[in-house]
C-alpha cells in the first residue's frame, strides 16, 4: 500500500526585504551629483573622470558629511559600504594632480609587452627629448650669476583657489567661488609676482594669460633686462597658443630695454618648475587657516614668504584683462599658421632687432633646427587688407602698442563682471545664512 510522502519544510530563510529604500539610495546619488567636481587640467578631452576638491580627502570623510547631511535633513541614512558601492557608479577621484603625469610615459609602462617598432621609436624619441630638457634648463638658472641683464623665469597657473577655504565641515557641502594665481618666479633675483584674480573678473583663457604675461613684461623692460627666458606648460588652452605669442610679438617691438624674450615650453607631464615651490609655500601658509573672502587671499599670498623678499602681489578686475583677438589675427595670417606646427613648437624666440619674425624649434636638443616664421598684419599700399604669405610689404607696419592707453584701442576683454552660476551663488548664500561665513563678510556676497 502506497504511503503519502509530505515534502520536508525548507528551512531556508526567506529573501528579505531590501535593507535600505530606492528613496535612500536615491538621496546618495543626489548627494554625490552636487559635489563640486571639476576636470583634470591636461586630460579633459581624454577623459570624463573628474576630481573632488583636496579639502574632502577620501570617501570615509565624504561619507561623514553625508550622514551630517542626513541628520540635518532628516533623511534615512546608508550604510558606508553601500555608500562606497554607489560612489563607484560615478567616475569621480580624489585630489587633483598638481602636475598631471605624462599620458606617454603611462601608456609606454602598461603596455610594454604590445608595443610595436614603432611605438619604441617613438617612445624612444619622447625621452631624448625629455632628457635634453633638463641640462638646458640647468643652465639657463646659472645665467643670472654670468650675465645681470638676463632674468630667467617660469611661471605657472596654481590649482584653482576655492574661497571660503578651511577645514571646517560646514564648507565641504558646497560649491565654493573660483580664485585664480598666475604666478612668475625669477631663478637669480627669487623675486615672486603674483597675478590674482576672481571667476566673476575673468576666466582662464589666453587672454588672461596673455595680459598678465604683458604686464610682467612691462616690470622687467623697466627694470632694464634686455634678455628674458621663460619656461611654462605646453597647455595649449593658456600658454601656447597664436594670442600669447602675438602679445609678445607685439611687446618686444615697442620696449625700451627688452632685446631678447624666449618661450620655453615644457612637456607634459614633465613640467616641475621653481614656481611650484611658491604655490607650496602658499599652501603651506593657508593649510590651517580659514579664507573667508577672495580679497583675503593677496593679504596670505604676501605673507607667506619673509625672506628673501616678501611675494609682489597684483590684484586685477574685469577691466584689466584685454581682448587680443583681434591682434593675434592680424599677427598669425592663416598662410603662417598652416606652416606653423603650434603644437609642436617648443622654443620661441622674438627679438627686438629683427621685428615681426619669429623664430622657432620644434625641439629642445642642441642640434635643432631654427625655422623662422613671419608675423604681420597684412596691409597693402593703399592700406586695404590682401591675403599673401604672411609677411608685410611696405616701408613700416601699423603697431598695435599694448600699453594703458592702446589696450583700450583693442578694446578690454569684458564690459562688466561675469556671472557665477545661480548653484553657486546659493551655496555661498546658504554659507552666509548658516553662519559658516560671518557677517561681517557675508554682506559682500549678498
Amino acid at each position: 500500500m502506497l504511503q503519502k510522502v509530505w515534502p520536508k519544510k525548507d528551512n531556508r530563510t526567506p529573501n528579505a526585504p531590501p535593507k535600505y529604500t530606492e528613496a535612500a539610495k536615491s538621496y546618495v546619488r543626489s548627494f554625490i551629483e552636487k559635489l563640486p567636481a571639476v576636470p583634470s587640467h591636461y586630460n579633459r578631452k581624454r577623459t570624463n573622470r573628474t576630481y573632488l576638491p583636496q579639502e574632502l580627502k577620501n570617501v570615509t570623510n565624504l561619507y561623514r558629511i553625508y550622514l551630517k547631511d542626513c541628520n540635518e535633513t532628516g533623511q534615512e541614512n546608508v550604510s558606508e559600504t553601500v555608500f562606497r558601492s554607489i560612489f563607484r557608479e560615478y567616475n569621480i577621484s580624489f585630489h587633483i594632480p598638481k602636475k598631471d603625469k605624462c599620458i606617454t610615459c603611462i601608456n609606454a609602462e602598461n603596455n610594454k609587452e604590445t608595443m610595436t617598432d614603432i611605438d619604441k621609436e617613438s617612445m624612444n624619441a619622447h625621452i631624448e627629448e625629455k632628457n635634453a630638457t633638463k641640462p638646458r634648463f640647468k643652465i639657463h638658472q646659472n645665467l643670472r650669476t654670468l650675465n645681470n641683464e638676463t632674468i630667467v623665469s617660469s611661471f605657472d597657473l596654481q590649482k584653482v583657489l576655492n574661497t571660503p577655504h578651511g577645514e571646517s565641515m560646514l564648507l565641504y557641502y558646497s560649491r565654493k567661488y573660483a580664485v585664480y594665481n598666475l604666478t612668475f618666479y625669477e631663478s637669480g633675483t627669487q623675486d615672486v609676482y603674483c597675478y590674482t584674480w576672481g571667476e566673476c573678473d575673468g576666466k582662464r583663457g589666453s587672454n588672461e594669460i596673455a595680459t598678465c604675461l604683458l604686464k610682467y613684461l612691462d616690470v622687467m623692460d623697466r627694470k632694464g633686462t634686455k634678455h628674458l627666458i621663460l619656461y611654462c606648460d605646453s597647455c595649449s588652452g593658456q600658454n601656447k597658443n597664436k594670442i600669447v605669442l602675438a602679445a609678445v610679438n607685439n611687446f618686444i617691438k615697442t620696449a625700451t630695454n627688452l632685446e631678447v624674450i624666449q618661450l620655453n615650453y615644457l612637456l607634459p607631464g614633465h613640467t616641475y618648475m621653481p614656481v611650484d615651490a611658491v604655490h607650496a609655500v602658499i599652501e603651506r601658509e593657508v593649510k590651517n587657516l580659514i579664507v573667508y573672502a577672495p580679497s583675503q587671499w593677496a593679504t596670505y599670498f604676501e605673507s607667506a614668504r619673509k625672506r628673501p623678499r616678501p611675494y609682489k602681489v597684483h590684484s586685477l578686475d574685469h577691466t584689466d584683462f584685454l581682448n587680443l583677438d583681434d591682434l593675434a589675427a592680424k599677427t598669425f595670417t592663416s598662410a603662417t599658421l598652416k606652416k606653423l606646427k603650434c603644437k609642436q613648437v617648443r622654443i620661441a624666440t622674438f627679438k627686438k632687432k629683427n621685428p615681426n619674425q619669429m623664430f622657432v624649434k620644434y625641439s629642445m636638443k642642441q642640434e635643432s633646427v631654427s625655422h623662422t616664421v613671419i608675423l604681420c598684419e597684412n596691409i597693402s599700399r593703399k592700406g586695404k587688407e590682401r591675403k599673401g604669405k604672411g609677411q608685410l610689404k611696405g616701408k613700416k607696419d601699423k603697431q598695435i602698442k599694448i600699453n594703458e592707453e592702446a589696450s583700450r584701442a583693442g578694446g578690454v576683454l569684458y564690459d562688466s563682471k561675469l556671472k557665477i552660476s545661480s548653484m553657486k551663488y546659493r551655496d555661498l548664500i546658504r554659507l552666509c545664512d548658516t553662519g559658516a561665513i560671518p557677517k561681517k563678510i557675508s554682506r559682500r556676497i549678498s
